[in-house]
């Protein structure tokens, strides 16, 4: 019987120095498939080291386990917490990790059934490679769930000290400002200059948006990122990108204790951006004046009944001259350039742009006035668009 089991054990020591010499290959291939199988790794931001790390650690596993054949999974549970918690942290879903997980393992085994045929091995060594194979992948598997919901267990508790530590940084309350420590904890820098963020998606998928925002200041140098009152804000060290129908707005850089000045950037610029209905990563650069037009109605409400309502008296040739207005400012003030746009003939449009001053009281030749008037056009667009949705005030409400 010894003698059996040593032959047994001679066969798999040899098939594992063959495959050791090909570890690269194997993390590669791993590395290639579950990328190619799961795109969420990439959308998630999962990071190609981070896969080869834990790819790596299939292959000694694997190797390990044909080299002690009795017992293949000696190791302790600390590969698979650190791959948990990773994943955890980078948003990758738990399904997607634990589907990954499998998959890299499958790679492994196929490799090295493979590897087995392709030097003559029985049908009975296949068999016994396969079926230690397997048992290895189902017992790091189970250590990889039970991991996964202890960090997930952690993160519920988490959550609400990272909400309450957020709230405190943008809504400026000095009196509970977080210390050093806790910024620390929090994968801040105290003396860094940080973007309050404030965004929404527009699908009904906030946990998701807020995942891709956590993984992209993983990767980024720091952030912090909670979904509150059914929208999503915090703080990010960088621009990050942005996959999916939603919107981003971005405050300005200020350091971590002017945090709520940054929010309230960001504020002003959400409710543009939703006003307008722009979507995407945006901040006050990407907007402009639409972000003071939005935040000073009273100014608006003077310049369109400075410029706009007198066209009424025009009925509804009022309509035509306030398009032509709107079509020549476009085209940057190029006469012949808003014709086409307009499909009418430049004289045509020549003539409605002197009624549309003559109405209106004003000179288009004056800088002064075409700035009043592009504030007027804006504001005007908004009073007829109705966008899907808004802000809810439920955060100004708890800021205020």
């Amino acid at each position: 019987m010894d003698a059996v089991v040593h032959e047994a054990g001679e066969r798999f020591n040899r098939l594992g120095e063959a495959i050791a010499c090909r570890e690269e290959f194997l993390v590669e291939i791993q590395i290639e498939s579950v990328l190619r199988t799961f795109p969420e790794y990439e959308s998630r931001g999962v990071p190609h080291t981070s896969i080869a790390t834990s790819a790596r650690w299939n292959v000694i596993r694997a190797l390990r386990a044909l080299t002690s054949p009795t017992s293949p999974c000696v190791e302790t549970e600390d590969q698979e917490m650190f791959v948990a918690r990773e994943r955890a942290e980078q948003g990758l879903p738990f399904d997607v990790m634990l589907d990954g997980y499998r998959h890299k393992h499958r790679v492994v085994r196929d490799e090295f059934v493979r590897t087995a045929r392709a030097r003559g091995a029985s049908d009975a060594l296949m068999f016994e490679v396969l079926t230690l194979l397997t048992d290895v992948a189902d017992v790091a598997t189970s250590r990889l769930v039970h991991a996964r919901r202890s960090v997930d267990a952690e993160s519920r508790t988490h959550a609400d000290d990272v909400s309450d530590f957020v709230q405190r940084l943008l809504w400026g309350r000095a009196d509970v400002q977080p210390s050093r420590n806790e910024v620390r904890a929090h994968g801040l820098n105290l003396d860094g200059r940080y973007r309050a963020v404030r965004g929404l998606s527009f699908d009904g998928a906030n946990q998701r948006l807020c995942d891709q925002l956590r993984s992209a200041t993983w990767n980024r140098g720091g952030g912090v990122v909670v979904e509150l009152h059914g929208e999503v804000i915090g703080l990010v060290s960088e621009t990050p990108d942005l996959v999916g129908h939603a919107v981003v707005a971005l405050g300005e850089p200020h350091p971590l204790a002017e945090a709520n000045a940054s929010f309230q950037s960001a504020t002003r610029v959400f409710v543009a951006a939703q006003q307008f209905g722009v979507r995407g990563v945006v901040g006050t650069d990407d907007l402009g004046l639409r972000v003071a037009i939005v935040a000073d109605p009273e100014m608006s409400r003077v310049f369109v009944q400075r410029y706009i309502d007198p066209l009424a008296t025009e009925g509804d040739f009022g309509d035509v001259l306030e398009l032509s207005a709107v079509e020549y400012l476009k085209s940057k003030c190029e006469l012949k350039r808003a014709a086409r746009s307009l499909h009418v003939h430049p004289n045509t449009l020549k003539h409605r742009l002197t009624r549309f001053q003559q109405v209106s009281q004003c000179d288009l030749d004056d800088p002064r006035v075409l700035a009043e008037l592009w504030w007027a056009l804006e504001a005007r667009s908004l009073e007829s668009s109705n966008p899907a949705l808004r802000t809810s005030g439920a955060l100004e409400s708890t800021v205020s």
